[in-house]
């Protein structure tokens, strides 16, 4: 009688033996030498290696969301590391700190812009895109939710980040939709409020991620993965360069405003 083995755990990602570890396929040493790691997590994320193009604006996304300086992530993992916790503990703190308003912006924008972007064609019209840039603000006004990617209070000239993304997606040819649909939005928020208010580098992320065919659920990872390379150095500085647990605040620092003082 034959029996069959049923394993507990299956993947198509990871062919890992002692004698070799493919990822998708492709030998992993091959990889180490042949291509960057941006082109590798697309490849993790897409099952297919990225064009060249579109893995220059991978790496190039993830240049931009490396560091930003003292931000809530950042502040975070300096405060855990000042506790003396290794180093894993303190970035993994910071990047817990990825959510809907910092740092993660970019899956509910990235799901947003390709239900409008799926009909378009590879290069819409500038009508195309001004209507279907409607449809994108309107979903979220209905919901009475802010619309995800525009405006930096550290940036209130605009996103400079932004700029650059913007300007080497369109270098490099991988522009398409969902970009032209962002910017054209960018423009009805400005009608609708009054103001300019700019695409920030979390939308620039989006738009551009998803032109080069990533989804819209790995958007957020593509900013805390390369953060975590600045969120490292962060820890590491922080333990070298400062001395004790960082005091977030004094006493008198802290207004109680509670019960007053009672017996039991």
């Amino acid at each position: 009688m034959n029996t069959v083995t049923k394993t507990r755990w299956r993947t198509a990602i990871t062919e890992a033996s002692a004698e070799t570890v493919r990822i998708r396929g492709y030998d992993l040493s091959d990889l180490a030498e042949k291509v960057d790691f941006g082109a590798v997590f697309y490849l993790l994320s897409c099952g297919e290696l990225p064009s060249p193009a579109a893995a220059k604006a991978l790496n190039a996304l993830m240049i931009a969301a490396c560091d930003r300086g003292i931000t809530p992530s950042s502040a975070i993992t300096r405060t855990i590391a000042s506790c003396g916790v290794p180093l894993q503990a303190a970035v993994a703190a910071g990047i817990i700190s990825f959510g809907d308003i910092h740092g993660g912006v970019g899956i509910a924008m990235g799901h947003a812009l390709k239900a409008q972007t799926d009909k378009l064609p590879a290069n819409p019209s500038p009508q195309q895109a001004e209507d279907a840039a409607e449809r994108f603000v309107a979903a979220f006004h209905d919901a009475g939710e802010r619309v995800p990617g525009y405006g930096q209070p550290l940036h209130p000239q605009g996103d400079p980040r932004a700029r650059r993304l913007i300007a080497y997606a369109q270098k490099l040819g991988v522009a398409g939709p969902a970009l032209a649909v962002g910017l054209a939005a960018g423009g009805v928020l400005a009608r609708i409020k009054g103001r300019s208010l700019p695409m920030n580098v979390d939308g620039a992320i989006a738009c551009v991620a998803l032109d080069i065919g990533m989804p819209p659920d790995i958007i957020r990872a593509i900013n805390f993965v390369a953060r975590a390379a600045g969120l490292s150095a962060h820890a590491m500085e922080e333990t070298a360069r400062e001395r004790g647990f960082r005091l977030l605040a004094t006493d008198d620092e802290v207004t109680y405003d509670g019960v007053a003082p009672r017996s039991l």
